[in-house]
């Protein structure tokens, strides 16, 4: 006769898969991989809807499979967990505040060719064309790219829920 005691759990459990570590480093713009794992007892067979909550500025995660499917005799199941990150903009001479140096060089170009036409004529042949320039090259979108991943250490948290249950799991990311 013996005692046992400890702590367990009755439906699923989130884990990062056998050696793997729950930190990953990479570089603004690349993608820190994680391997881990759901483990549930057979008698609670379902669906794990996983997520992730706190993630940096510009990052985003995916799973792979999704959504987890734990069956009895299927007691454990590896996912990748993919956190992308975004990269810091490089400078460009195509930004929007560039957009007015290249129509005063236009209305600049039109006058020295309409020497020969009247004044009138080009006035109005350059308030169309600035007008034309300011308008245009503006992408048709009010939302901007997503911010750069910053650099730092974050802490993250993975969310697994099923039947009304739901737990988590800390991981962290290291973005240089």
């Amino acid at each position: 006769m013996f005692t046992l005691t400890g702590t367990g759990f009755t439906d699923f459990g989130l884990n990062t898969f056998l050696t793997a570590s729950n930190s990953e480093t990479v570089t603004a713009g690349q993608t820190a991989p994680y391997t881990m794992s759901v483990t549930g007892v057979p008698t609670q067979a379902g669906v794990v809807n996983l997520s992730c909550s706190n993630l940096p500025p510009g990052a985003s995660c995916a799973f792979s499979p999704i959504p987890v499917a734990l069956s009895p005799g299927n007691e454990f199941m590896n996912f990748q967990l993919n956190v992308s990150t975004t990269a810091r903009s490089v400078a460009s001479l195509h930004r929007s505040g560039f957009r007015l140096w290249y129509s005063l060089a236009a209305v600049f170009a039109v006058a020295l060719a309409a020497s020969g036409r009247s004044l009138k004529r080009v006035t109005v042949l350059t308030c169309f064309l600035v007008l034309g320039l300011l308008t245009s090259c503006g992408g048709g979108s009010s939302s901007g790219p997503p911010p750069p991943t910053p650099p730092g250490t974050f802490s993250f948290v993975v969310n697994g829920n099923s039947n009304g249950v739901t737990h988590s799991k800390s991981m962290v990311l290291v973005v240089k």
